[in-house]
């Protein structure tokens, strides 16, 4: 399914371009490449020049990429706003970004989102070729820059790119977020017990610490592995690691061999 502009509002068309005018070089009519990408995605496609995006939306559907049009950067980020990445029906996978467009415009739109979490990755393009507004991009957030017209397999490798980085990101996200769930579900006697069994403490060490039996902490460390879904101590620490990835720097190096996938 192929949107168009907010979600709710009315759609903002974008013409069919006269026959064979096309911003990608060596591209002509509907012939395009026939090489899809390896992970189907969604791409939000921000540009006010109607040709651009309708031959930009024609070559990304040729590679079995779904588009989402937005003709100005407003009503793209109301509806990113309103919605975010995650909580579209159809989470994005990649944004191609204009620069040159009206306020706000494609740099206005990169600091505007800047510091969000679950922002898909970003690519800048623009049809004035300038090394300063590239550097910019980049050092804003952006994943690539590229100035038009574009080359149809640079164009398709880029976004490719995009969508698959974009993809991993939010799988990642997910399973932080349901790391993050599991592990408020333990009492407190368990977070505490969790703790230190991620660091590497052993049951009888544990229950010296927290003047416990060693079989009251074993009943925890049972009820700990079931409730987060983990089978063993070491998918525990994994898990943990999930949910609070800057966890290594607060364990400090006592016995890293014990965190150790090998």
């Amino acid at each position: 399914m192929i949107a168009q502009g907010r979600p709710g509002r009315p759609p903002h068309a974008v013409r069919h371009p006269r026959p064979g005018s096309s911003h990608f070089p060596n591209l002509h009519g509907d012939r395009v490449l026939s090489k899809a990408v390896s992970s189907k995605g969604i791409v939000a496609l921000v540009d006010d020049n109607e040709i651009f995006c309708e031959s930009t939306r024609r070559l990304l559907e040729s590679v079995n990429l779904d588009v989402c049009i937005f003709d100005n950067g407003s009503d793209f980020l109301a509806d990113f706003d309103a919605s975010g990445s995650e909580k579209r029906d159809d989470p994005l996978d990649c944004v191609v970004l204009d620069i040159e467009m009206p306020a706000p415009n494609g740099i206005d739109i990169l600091d505007r989102l800047d510091g969000r979490t679950d922002l898909p990755p970003i690519i800048m393009i623009t049809g004035f070729s300038d090394v300063q507004r590239a550097v910019g991009s980049l050092t804003r957030g952006a994943f690539d820059f590229l100035e038009k017209p574009v080359e149809p397999a640079l164009f398709i490798e880029r976004v490719s790119q995009a969508v698959e980085f974009g993809a991993r990101q939010r799988r990642l996200r997910e399973r932080t977020a349901l790391a993050r769930q599991r592990f408020e579900s333990l009492t407190p006697r368990e977070t505490e017990i969790m703790e230190y069994l991620v660091r590497g403490h052993t049951a009888k060490e544990i229950a010296h610490r927290l003047s416990l039996s060693s079989k009251t902490v074993d009943t925890h460390r049972a009820r700990i592995l079931d409730k987060t879904g983990t089978n063993s101590v070491v998918e525990l620490v994994w898990q943990r690691l999930s949910a609070e990835p800057r966890l290594l720097d607060r364990l400090g190096a006592k016995n890293p061999s014990r965190y150790s996938r090998s």
